[in-house]
């Protein structure tokens, strides 16, 4: 077994193979997924679905029907076999939720689904918008938003469940009832046109439920206090059925004929327009809904779902659905099987290069600091993480006994006695309870605690609700059968309190206790239940766990970076005293080339990528407008400043290379450097952040020019090798900057990442201090020689940096300045989108090196430069096709790629062009800084200024010039294009 293993960590031509050939079998079910939809192996199922709370279940067209399931953030939609068709997911405001809690469908005779919706606005069940949504493919396709409520006033806005009280469609017409301030309304939107109408009526008392027959626009009502109202088109009532002791619940009128579930006889019942009414089917439970196709009637009792034949009078209940297999979920276990495969051949491919470093000293005492970190660090991730949610949990708990106790004591027992039937709702001891403990509840919300109380009663067969924060009950409510095993029964009978830490039903998840209500003889008379939503605590427990998780992995991978810069630097500063010895005669070339480039540029980028994620946000927010000049171009100035500082101080830097020597040019820079960080640290306001941008921009353009020049002295090899130590240096700096600057963020201020700036650039200063000291004198001009003015009219210098260098640069402030920008608009955090930057650079600067060797290997260094042009280019253009925040993540993933292998290709092939050499490599690497320099400089205010017409207009503006400027190099260098420069 070993010996086959062995030979197949050697030589795993079969495992490619496996590969490749599920790679083809994906792609095959792909083509099956898109051109035809339609299950595969019909009669086959992947696993049982068991309901989760129903809430509802609507009886849709061509034979299918729908289901409010899971706390009504699932909705399932259910094929003609009762199977499940599609698992539609929600509890999400996320533009790219389908729907957050959903309330009421429909369908039409297209197979587009429509999902009635509430959003809660953070506050309770407190309902911020309610929204009608349109899903194509029975809720496979695509969404789109029919209609928006918003409740802008919370003394008026609905609790719970909203206003919409049923949904139709009829002939490409939406129709929908909705709750009004004296009656309700029935609105109807064109599908076709979006035009909405609304018929308003007049009605005084509570409404339950509401129902529309779209053959003749009839509507029923049900009420509160038990009663069965029919209006007719032009608002005529009629009474249908007066209160029995009956709760007529949900309704359903069809043909004239009102079917409704009726609560006390768990049953469903029909009544006809003279008021004669008839039992449908009944059950053992309690039917909470009604819902009829032409042959069948639905109902749910919040456990399973019953379907009534019609013709034959059989009922079924279902409780598991059988899910079948379609294209989406064989392609979904292909895809997890492919990336299992994908994830054995990269570990092989690990402990290959692991076999291949363990040998060296340094390699084992890193993976050893490594290994011990990320234990340490999810150690204590995990530590911090469960107490957190402990503690939160049971301060939730003990909150809400504080607050049961509370309403307790302001019960009116001898009230509470008196309520006895449904005919009591809104009567004088119901409302001397009630306001008692909504006055009480109020003041919860007004202090941010956000709770809500139910009060029951019980008898021999029923645990009823008497009334509730949300008004959304009768006054004796039949919500539980008497059964020991109920712990409603339990309080009752054992006078005891119980709490319910996490419960998942039907109208959500609370978290809750239940308290006896006693009387002065002590004995139960009844249950007090405080609660409170619990969907908004785990949506703050899964952001803490989330920023928890993501801090571990960014803290691990910062400092995986940085020891690998650390181990780099190390072995190179070994190198450095080794030659030092023998300085007197080596090759100063080659002891310029040994100076720690790829770490110098590391720090210079590092420092100042740590402001990148809130830089553009933090100017934003601390401009005054200036002299009349608008805010997108005020917030561009400063890092417009910096870089213009930088091209500048580039070709100060080349002059004072060939006077002075690289040592005493280095320590200038980082002096520059290490001042701006302070300015920026110590002020903090505006224009302390110009001044301090612009020293950080003079002295990382000195440094910048410094070791490019080192490289452009060397020979043609040794010049590659440089350039691109000196690009991991950089891309390895971006990375570690903007995932350290996150982290810091994320725990601290904007002051402690200028401080921790200027501390990494003191110990490059102090290493500057050591290097060995060396003039560099440009090479004589030859005979025929080569001014700037020659130099620069060359059709392939001028055109690589107007065409090419310089809006490819401008390019990149897409990432500094408008991302930014728009993420925090679009509600993403600084920390979030430092960690967007942290991926997008781990992702890149390993497979830049690769992508830019395969690329310039198979088409030259020219060729390459062109293609990260023209992913720059697409990078601006896609968010203007379509706006959508995940579109603009995407952009920036694309342009990170570009420049992982870009910057290294135009450096090439610059350096590679016979008019460097003859002009002399110093003064041509300056003039290349001042149009890099000079791109980036004038970018955050080419984007600021085009932004002004507009966020689509500007990037399509600024896309369109660079892929016209593309064009231009292109059709000027056509000829001389080789595949190897």
């Amino acid at each position: 077994m070993g010996e086959h293993m062995n030979k197949f960590l050697i030589n795993n031509t079969l495992f490619k193979r496996i590969l490749v050939t599920f790679l083809i079998i994906l792609t095959f079910i792909c083509l099956v997924e898109f051109t035809k939809n339609i299950p595969l192996y019909g009669d086959k199922v992947v696993y049982d679905y068991s309901l989760n709370g129903p809430s509802g279940v609507f009886a849709g067209k061509n034979d299918r029907y729908y289901i409010i399931d899971g706390g009504r953030k699932t909705v399932l939609s259910i094929d003609s076999e009762d199977r499940i068709y599609e698992y539609i997911k929600g509890g999400s405001d996320k533009p790219d939720a389908k729907f957050y809690y959903a309330s009421d469908l429909c369908d039409d005779d297209s197979g587009n689904l429509y999902i009635a919706d509430v959003i809660y606005g953070g506050k309770g069940t407190l309902v911020k918008s309610e929204r009608i949504s349109k899903l194509e493919d029975y809720g496979r396709g695509k969404k789109t938003l029919i209609y928006e409520k918003l409740y802008s006033d919370e003394d008026f806005a609905p609790m719970q469940y909203g206003n919409i009280k049923s949904l139709d469609e009829k002939d490409g017409m939406l129709i929908f009832s909705f709750i009004t301030d004296n009656g309700f309304a029935i609105n109807s939107i064109n599908l076709k046109t979006n035009e909405i109408s609304s018929i308003p009526y007049e009605f005084t008392k509570k409404i339950s439920a509401i129902a529309v027959d779209t053959n003749t626009m009839e509507i029923a009502v049900s009420t509160k206090t038990g009663e069965i109202v029919s209006f007719t088109k032009e608002g005529q009532k009629t009474l249908l059925a007066e209160n029995k002791n009956q709760i007529p619940w949900k309704l359903q009128y069809v043909q004239g004929l009102v079917y409704y579930s009726e609560l006390n006889s768990q049953s469903i019942q029909m009544i006809s327009p003279y008021g004669v009414s008839s039992e449908i089917m009944n059950s053992d439970n309690i039917l909470q809904t009604v819902s009829l196709s032409h042959t069948k009637l639905y109902s749910t009792d919040n456990n399973g779902v019953y379907i009534f034949n019609l013709q034959n009078k059989e009922i079924k209940e279902i409780i598991n659905y059988k899910v079948r297999i379609t294209p989406n979920s064989l392609f979904a276990w292909f895809s997890f099987l492919e990336i299992i495969l994908v994830f054995i051949y990269l570990l092989i491919k690990l402990i290959k290069v692991i076999i291949s470093f363990s040998k060296k000293e340094m390699f084992e005492r890193t993976v050893l600091v490594i290994l011990v970190s990320i234990i340490s660090t999810s150690l204590a991730s995990y530590i911090i993480l469960s107490a957190t949610i402990s503690s939160q949990n049971t301060d939730i708990i003990n909150r809400l006994n504080v607050f049961g106790d509370i309403l307790s004591s302001s019960i009116d027992i001898q009230a509470l006695e008196e309520i006895k039937e449904t005919s009591q709702y809104d009567s004088s001891s119901y409302n001397e309870i009630k306001s008692s403990l909504d006055n009480l509840t109020k003041i919860s919300y007004e202090n941010q605690a956000y709770y809500y109380y139910i009060i029951y009663k019980g008898d021999q067969k029923y645990i009823y609700g008497l009334m509730d924060y949300e008004d959304t009950m009768t006054s004796y409510h039949p919500f539980y059968l008497m059964d020991d095993n109920n712990i409603y029964t339990q309080v009752l009978n054992n006078n005891e309190e119980v709490e319910v830490k996490n419960d998942i039903s039907s109208y959500g998840a609370w978290s809750f206790v239940l308290k006896p209500v006693q009387n002065s003889q002590g004995q139960a008379i009844g249950i007090l239940e405080v609660g409170t939503s619990l969907d908004q605590y785990k949506e703050s427990q899964n952001k803490l766990i989330w920023n928890i998780i993501l801090n571990a992995l960014s803290s691990s991978v910062v400092l995986l970076m940085l020891m690998i810069e650390l181990v780099f630097y190390f072995s190179k500063d070994k190198e450095i005293k080794l030659l030092s010895i023998k300085s007197l005669n080596i090759d100063k070339k080659a002891l310029i080339g040994s100076y720690p480039v790829r770490t110098f540029a590391f720090v210079t980028f590092f420092v100042d990528c740590m402001q990148d994620a809130f830089i553009a946000i933090l100017l934003f927010k601390i401009y005054e407008p200036i002299m009349g000049i608008p805010k997108s171009i005020g917030v561009a100035l400063p890092m417009t400043l910096q870089l213009f500082a930088a091209a500048f101080f580039s070709l100060v830097g080349a002059s004072i290379i060939n006077k002075v020597g690289f040592k005493k040019t280095l320590i200038s820079g980082f002096v520059f450097q290490f001042s701006g960080f302070l300015v920026c640290a110590i002020t903090g306001t505006y224009y302390g952040l110009l001044v301090g941008k612009l020293l950080i921009g003079a002295g990382s353009g000195i440094v910048m020019i410094t070791i490019n020049t080192i490289a452009a002295i060397s020979d043609e090899e040794t010049a590659a090798k440089t350039f691109s130590d000196i690009n991991a240096g950089i891309l390895s700096g971006v990375t570690v900057g903007v995932g350290l600057g996150s982290l810091i963020l994320s725990v601290s201020t904007y002051r402690s990442i200028y401080i921790t700036g200027a501390i990494f650039v003191a110990l490059m200063l102090i290493r500057s201090f050591y290097c060995i000291d060396y003039t560099y004198v440009t090479k004589k001009v030859k005979a025929n020689g080569m001014n700037f003015i020659k130099f620069f009219k060359n059709k392939e210098v001028f055109t690589f940096l107007v065409f090419i260098l310089f809006p490819f640069l401008v390019s990149i402030s897409y990432r500094e300045y408008f991302f930014p920008l728009y993420a925090e608009q679009s509600g993403i955090s600084e920390v979030d989108i430092g960690r967007i930057y942290l991926w997008c650079g781990l992702l890149v600067i390993y497979s830049g090196p690769i992508i830019s060797k395969i690329l310039m290997k198979r088409f030259g260094s020219k060729n390459t430069v062109i293609i990260s042009s023209a992913l720059a280019c697409c990078a601006i253009i896609m968010p203007v096709i379509d706006p959508s925040l995940s579109i603009a993540i995407i952009g920036v993933i694309l342009l990170s790629i570009s420049t992982s292998f870009g910057y290294a290709a135009q450096s090439t092939y610059f350096a590679s062009l016979p008019s460097t050499e003859l002009y002399g490599e110093s003064k041509s690497m300056s003039i290349y800084s001042v149009f890099d320099n000079g791109g980036q400089t004038l970018g955050p205010v080419v984007y600021g200024f085009a932004l002004i017409f507009g966020r689509q207009m500007g990037l399509l503006g600024i896309g369109l010039a660079i892929f016209a400027l593309l064009l231009l190099f292109v059709a000027l260098n056509m000829k001389g294009s080789e595949k190897d420069d």
